[in-house]
């Protein structure tokens, strides 16, 4: 898993950053590609909220959203819900201080170690969680779902 973690080609932070105007949407998008119905998905949280369902754009907030997996094990899925703002905001500190990394390992969303790749559009945050112990070729077509939504006009 070195190339997604190590140094062979670093995503700087400018890769974390989402550039499409209907966050939401892609928000929406990276879960049915990475999360829903795929191995080791986990959830996607965001500081976002839609002002109703046509909202494309969303507006930060001080609470959390969360897209869990539908099928989630109802105890990981109680202690993703446990996740709190403060946690989240610290995971995106400590996302600057190690930004040579394309997915980083974490405790701080569940006891168990996860994946976690942190999704940035002003203040707009979100995270994208895996199981941290997602073979390497899953982890790579999830890293290219992400970044081809990230494309997208």
């Amino acid at each position: 898993m070195f190339g997604l973690f190590g140094s062979k080609k670093p995503l700087k932070p400018s890769g974390h950053d989402v550039e499409r105007a209907d966050w939401e949407t892609f928000l929406d998008q990276v879960y049915v590609k990475t999360i829903q119905g795929k191995a080791g998905g986990i959830a996607v949280i965001s500081n976002t909220v839609r002002n109703n369902s046509k909202d494309v754009e969303g507006h930060v907030a001080e609470e959390l959203t969360y897209r869990l997996k539908r099928n989630i094990d109802q105890k990981q899925g109680l202690q993703v819900r446990k996740f709190d703002y403060g946690k989240f905001q610290q995971v995106f500190e400590g996302f600057s201080r190690n930004s040579d990394q394309t997915f980083f390992r974490t405790r701080q969303v569940l006891p168990a170690e996860v994946l976690v790749f942190p999704l940035f559009q002003g203040e707009k945050r979100a995270l994208v969680i895996l199981e941290a112990t997602l073979p390497e070729p899953n982890l790579k077509r999830a890293l290219a779902n992400i970044e081809s939504e990230m494309r997208k006009a």
